[in-house]
């Protein structure tokens, strides 16, 4: 070979290791550019690509903060804000802001949605404007990338997040809560037997459960005192507004409270109206700080007599009452008395009466609640016909009630009657219906009555022998017998006592 030929020879290889070492170059700064991309991911918000660094997250991320002071929430370590992207770099004008775990939801996600308006320039630039909370308390989008800027994975276990403590009530809490308080009732429970009724009222207990936090008191939401839970009872009220304290009649207001191991509260279940204030017809909801473990009562009072409900469990808790609580409170009978005239000389007497119904009730306006352990048994009485024959010579005959009617439990034991007349024997034209009252026991299955007018007559002054007048013509001849006693036959019949 020659020389020149070894010259060219040696260039070419010179030439061609210097070419091989600018493509390992090449290959080298590409590789770069790969990993540099690979370390910046795209973002595109519509198919626009835009300045991955977004600085414009900063923003939302700001706003996320300043909100956060409105309220009572824990973030956890490494907090902020993220978009959620596709594997295109897609997102969504929404960001998730967190771990953040709120008061107001504590069982909820750990993020909060924020949504925003989004402008993308020529030059790649993005802002954002009119930033808002769109959720509290979301989910991260399952297959879905989180992005910011400042790079690093969603922090882990971020679900576990534990909820802030709600700032305490006062000891001994009760309110009736009104549409701005806000609670989700835990521990759920629908009462088995959760129903009070008393004079012109009947209470349903609907549900009961324990609360966790309240909302609407004057520092947000708040919780139970230190060693209490907060008990909550939900319940309607049906009322006919009836009351009075005319000396006929007694006050059959009710008042309400709650009784806990810590006192006795009044409360007022009552709203507005244009007539005053009453009941209102839809659920009423009140809340009561009870000792962890023990149990608190709503107290219905009527006219002396204290019923009262679990906050526990919202069955009824007191005895007293008891004929309200019988699978029926009427009886229908429709017992008839026949008219019958007894005539004894120039004396006679018609009567004839039908016993229509037996009411077994716990409380009557007239007299008040029936003493423990018994009821009131009202026996109405229709069709009342009683007079004496039209011999105006005798006076109105006197009935016996002790003689005329009698009462028997079903274990035989007698039950005095010790009412002054005897309203079934009482003829009133203005008064179609007469009602008979006496006490019975609670225990009592059956009543049995014997009914029999019993009484006396006499004769007045013009039955009575008189001198003789010029007005002998007006027949005041004296009578016979003058006077005496007489008794109508009796009618027996059983009422059935509902239990």
């Amino acid at each position: 070979m020659s020389k020149a030929s070894q010259r060219s020879g040696s260039l070419s290889v010179q030439n061609a290791r210097r070419y091989a070492a600018r493509v390992g170059t090449a290959v080298l700064m590409s590789a770069a550019v790969v990993t540099l991309a690979a370390c910046s991911p795209s973002l595109k918000l519509e198919g626009h690509e835009v300045d991955s660094k977004a600085p414009w997250l900063q923003q939302i991320d700001d706003q996320w903060r300043n909100d956060l002071g409105r309220g009572t929430a824990s973030t956890g370590e490494k907090s902020g804000c993220w978009l959620a992207r596709d594997d295109s770099g897609e997102f969504d004008r929404v960001a998730f802001c967190g771990p953040v775990r709120h008061l107001e939801k504590p069982d909820a996600g750990v993020w909060d949605a924020y949504s925003f308006d989004a402008t993308v320039s020529d030059n790649k630039s993005l802002s954002v404007e009119n930033i808002g909370l769109k959720e509290m308390g979301a989910k991260f989008p399952d297959n879905r990338k989180a992005y910011r800027p400042s790079g690093g994975d969603l922090p882990k276990n971020a679900d576990e997040l534990a909820a802030p403590k709600a700032p305490p009530l006062p000891s001994g809490y009760v309110k009736r809560l009104s549409s701005e308080n806000t609670i989700e009732l835990k521990d759920r429970a629908a009462p088995k037997n959760g129903k009070i009724i008393g004079p012109n009222l009947e209470l349903t207990v609907t549900d009961v459960g324990r609360v966790d936090t309240v909302g609407g008191e004057s520092q947000g939401m708040m919780g139970p005192a230190d060693g209490e839970e907060l008990r909550a009872i939900v319940l309607t009220v049906k009322s006919d507004g009836t009351s009075s304290t005319s000396s006929s009649t007694i006050n059959t207001t009710p008042v309400f409270s709650i009784q806990t191991p810590k006192g006795r509260k009044t409360i007022d279940l009552t709203d507005e109206t244009f007539g005053g204030r009453a009941l209102p017809d839809g659920p009423i909801t009140i809340l009561a700080g009870v000792p962890k473990g023990q149990d608190a009562q709503l107290v219905v009072g009527i006219a002396g007599v204290d019923q009262t409900v679990s906050l526990r469990t919202g069955d009824r808790t007191s005895t007293v009452a008891a004929g309200y609580y019988r699978s029926s409170t009427t009886v229908a009978l429709n017992k008839q008395f026949l008219t019958t005239q007894i005539t004894n000389g120039n004396f006679g007497v018609r009567h004839g009466v039908t016993f229509a119904k037996a009411d077994i009730v716990p409380f009557i306006p007239t007299s008040g609640w029936a003493k423990p352990g018994k009821s009131w048994l009202q026996l109405s009485c229709t069709n009342v016909d009683m007079d004496k024959t039209a011999d105006y010579r005798y006076n109105d005959p006197v009935i016996d009630p002790a003689k005329s009617i009698t009462f028997t439990d079903d274990k035989g034991a007698k039950i005095p009657y010790t009412g002054k007349d005897l309203p079934c024997a009482i003829q009133d034209e203005y008064m179609t219906d007469q009602t008979l009252t006496l006490e019975i026991p609670d225990s009592a299955k059956s009543i049995r009555v014997n009914y029999a007018p019993t009484g006396t007559f006499s004769a007045n002054k013009y039955g009575q022998k008189q001198p003789k007048t010029q007005f002998d013509f007006l027949g005041t001849s004296e009578v016979n017998p003058k006077k005496g006693s007489f008794a109508f036959k009796p009618l027996v019949f059983t009422i059935a006592i509902p239990q």
